[in-house]
């Protein structure tokens, strides 16, 4: 996530600062004051294009990395300025050029030429490319659960599609985690074949969710999402947080058609599966996947259809999948799933596909609602703005989609 999104709807410069104070304090055993601005001590700059944070001293693994994490694009039609501006703004003279003073840590930490600070959407993370280490601190004031919830998945000793953990305190906010050689899926180069790790990502998952699966009675749990979600949207009303007001009749509307499973299979899931979490290795054909804060159990098939049909990458979703009810393809990414996802969920019938995707719809808006009140937000985060207008088509455009008879 982009730190101008963050801007738009969190403190973030207030957070950012009070997290680093905190973290920092707790990663060098010795008190350690982060302050906004430049003052005395070691001055940080942003840096706009990457989304980072480095020194004035910025060595060249920090360089390297803000360079191949913005090197490629899926657009191809981008790629050419897009590789050109990616090696320009990592040399030293761009970094110092287009950096802006952003805050000042004192005492100074050592070795910063071998640090970047990378904030994301719940948490702040601090590459240490002298150890090959990053340590992700949580955000102050922000919800603890899906911290811990990534501790539990990534710091026991049963193996997964994940990188373990190799140090961790729950109670502080924070684990540590191995730099490893590789760019995500949506930053790969062109030359490597990006649907084809797509593929083993999910096959991967799978294989790792497979043992979890269970047999739960559709009603209470759709009943479940329902009621998290009418909680949910409760505090952003209350937060003066403007959605589509015709939402409660979506949300009951698919809550009928989703019941009509009768019997659904459940199973541990990622939560937030989408190609920015998906880690492709630089050496073989490894993947790994990243950030596992929204793991719980789920449908078995939340994590595919998010991958498969865009399931974060803004409005869109409820078009997506009407197209996969009426005609049964389902390959809206651009990375050939379509044969997979048959192998993975069959070939449902119609009035199958449609309860599924209403479950789907049920659990995603629930995932947007959770995420979005749980934490110290004080506007309505994008993400939610947008599946709330999803849910909205449904009285609209998409209007008896879910219902009888159509």
């Amino acid at each position: 996530m982009r730190i101008e999104q963050m801007r738009r709807r969190e403190r973030f410069d207030e957070v950012l600062v009070a997290t680093l104070g905190r973290g920092l304090s707790d990663w060098l055993g010795h008190p350690v004051e982060v302050t906004p601005g430049s003052g005395a001590g070691q001055l940080w700059y942003l840096q706009p294009f990457f989304s980072a944070y480095c020194t004035a001293r910025a060595g060249a693994a920090v360089r390297r990395f803000l360079r191949d994490s913005m090197r490629f694009t899926p657009r191809r039609r981008r790629l050419p300025a897009q590789m050109a501006a990616a090696e320009l703004l990592s040399l030293g003279p761009a970094l110092r050029a287009a950096g802006r003073p952003a805050f000042t840590v004192a005492p100074s930490i050592p070795a910063d030429d071998t640090l970047l600070i990378l904030p994301g959407n719940q948490r702040v993370r601090i590459f240490d490319f002298a150890r090959a280490t990053s340590r992700v601190f949580l955000k102050t004031g922000f919800d603890d659960r899906p911290l811990a919830r990534e501790i539990a998945v990534r710091g026991g000793p049963a193996p997964g599609p994940f990188p373990p953990l190799t140090a961790f305190d729950t109670t502080a906010g924070w684990f540590e985690e191995p730099i490893l050689d590789g760019v995500v899926l949506p930053r790969l180069p062109p030359w490597r074949d990006a649907p084809a790790a797509a593929r083993r990502t999910l096959l991967a998952l799978t294989a790792w969710a497979r043992p979890t699966r269970r047999a739960a009675n559709a009603g209470p749990y759709v009943q479940g999402l329902v009621a998290r979600a009418t909680a949910g949207l409760a505090i952003a009303s209350d937060r003066g947080w403007a959605l589509p007001p015709d939402l409660p009749a979506a949300l009951a509307a698919l809550a009928d058609c989703a019941a009509g499973l009768g019997r659904i299979t459940v199973a541990a899931t990622h939560g937030d599966l989408q190609p920015g979490n998906v880690l492709v290795l630089s050496r073989g054909h490894d993947v790994s996947i990243l950030d596992w804060e929204h793991s719980r159990e789920r449908s078995f098939a939340y994590d595919l259809l998010t991958f498969a049909l865009e399931g974060r990458t803004g409005p869109g979703l409820v078009d997506r999948l009407a197209v996969w009810v009426r005609t049964g393809a389902l390959d809206a990414a651009p990375y050939d799933l379509g044969p997979l996802a048959h192998e993975l969920l069959g070939a449902p019938e119609r009035d199958v596909r449609r309860a599924l995707s209403a479950l789907h719809l049920l659990e995603d808006f629930t995932w947007f609602v959770d995420q979005s009140t749980s934490n110290p937000f004080v506007a309505v985060p994008e993400g939610l703005a947008g599946r709330a207008q999803d849910l909205a088509a449904l009285t609209t455009r998409h209007r008896g989609l879910f219902g009888a008879g159509t």
